[in-house]
């Protein structure tokens, strides 16, 4: 295919997102999917909506499908869940374009997609560095954001957002108030160029949910409260309230730094914010010094304190596999979580367990000796792990899932 050719004509969007169940059909459930599978099964009551086919909505899809449905662009969604969906067929070749966001665990899928179908033209971007990747695929394009795609195809950029093509979708819809983060954690790749959305950014966001059925809202700031903007989250729940009568709260992802502050956690409250991600990794000083963190353990125990006299539901967010943790670290964890779930406090709403990724041009993958699959979240061991290592990471898997089950029980 000519690749100028579509722009020509009207051109039809094609937004191309591979079922996870596909995507992960060949790993063995474990106790972390027995666990996550009852964590959506007992939250739904509360709001806690999963669709079958991704985990969240995407939003690379909502932002550029916002730019098209404003310039009168006609779009689809087409959900890969089989090889066989590989074949593209029914579209007219000259008009038709389609795009995909590049991952670790899919892009060999869409340059095999792309090859079994070279007349049609992939638009392409996402994580990895997809110039390099797919740059022997004479049909894909790989843009590194909304603004290029917008600029080659000849489309007028603006911050738009729309789900149009998720219409009726029980969800957790994502609302971003800021994007990048101060700190400086040595596993983190999130950029460290805080920005603030516009008031009407913020209400655009707002404004196209109102197609979409859901009782919580995920607000997708890395760390919520560094950005001035998060005060406009009282207003924001007002109007949320106001034509969603389902609607319950927020759930927020921030920090013990500053959660240690008594009158933010009481302020939450007033915002609206329903359940509080906090990052805790690990409960030990000098693995938390190690890795940069913003806190210690005399800020977790205060921050915990804090969120449970504001009545807040409180999730911890633990790593798995950091270098450093041993037999006894890890004890240390699953005692400050045990401590909180204990049936006298039941602070505990559940758990958020990860395991350790190494992103390229994070400070950790400058000083470890990476392999090419310890960007995997999936994967508990890394290469560098040594015996006793993934001796300790075993048992403390078991041993935290095992407990998340009770707390959900509870």
């Amino acid at each position: 295919m000519n690749n100028e050719n579509h722009k020509t004509h009207k051109t039809h969007y094609v937004f191309c997102q591979f079922d996870t169940r596909f995507l992960y059909r060949d790993y063995k459930e474990t106790l972390a999917d027995q666990y996550y599978a009852k964590q959506w099964e007992t939250k739904q009551k509360d709001g806690y909506y999963k669709p079958d086919q991704f985990w969240e909505l995407p939003t690379w899809i909502t932002e550029i499908d916002g730019v098209l449905e404003k310039h009168e662009y006609t779009s689809e969604l087409k959900i890969i869940s089989e090889v066989a969906d590989f074949t593209m067929t029914g579209y007219d070749v000259n008009k038709t374009v389609f795009l995909f966001s590049a991952l670790d665990i899919n892009k060999q899928y869409i340059k095999d997609t792309a090859m079994v179908n070279s007349d049609y033209l992939f638009i392409v971007g996402g994580y990895i560095d997809g110039v390099e990747y797919f740059g022997d695929i004479m049909n894909i394009e790989y843009q590194n954001d909304i603004q290029e795609f917008c600029l080659v195809e000849n489309i007028p950029f603006s911050y738009e957002v729309s789900y149009r093509l998720f219409k009726g979708l029980k969800c957790i819809p994502r609302l971003t108030l800021s994007t990048g983060c101060k700190h400086n954690c040595k596993f983190c790749c999130v950029e460290k160029d805080l920005k603030e959305y516009s008031s009407l950014d913020i209400y655009k966001q707002i404004e196209a949910m109102k197609v979409l059925d859901f009782k919580l809202v995920y607000l997708n700031d890395k760390t919520f409260g560094q950005c001035e903007n998060y005060k406009e989250l009282k207003g924001v729940d007002e109007l949320l309230h106001h034509w969603n009568k389902d609607f319950d709260g927020f759930i927020i992802q921030t920090t013990a730094a500053k959660c240690k502050d008594a009158a933010f956690c009481y302020g939450l409250k007033s915002l609206g914010v329903k359940v509080v991600e906090i990052g805790v990794e690990t409960y030990n000083d000098r693995l938390l010094r190690k890795y940069k963190k913003p806190h210690n353990i005399k800020m977790i125990m205060q921050s915990m304190e804090n969120l449970m006299r504001a009545k807040l539901n409180i999730i911890p967010n633990i790593l798995i596999g950091l270098i450093g943790e041993t037999s006894t670290t890890y004890r240390y964890t699953l005692g400050f979580l045990k401590w909180y779930s204990h049936e006298y406090r039941k602070a505990i709403y559940s758990l958020n367990v990860y395991n350790l990724a190494v992103y390229a041009g994070t400070d950790l993958a400058n000083e470890v000796n990476a392999g090419t699959d310890d960007s995997n979240e999936m994967e508990t061991d890394k290469s560098y792990h040594t015996e006793a290592d993934r001796n300790n990471i075993d048992y403390f898997y078991s041993e935290v899932f095992k407990l998340g089950i009770d707390i959900l029980d509870k």
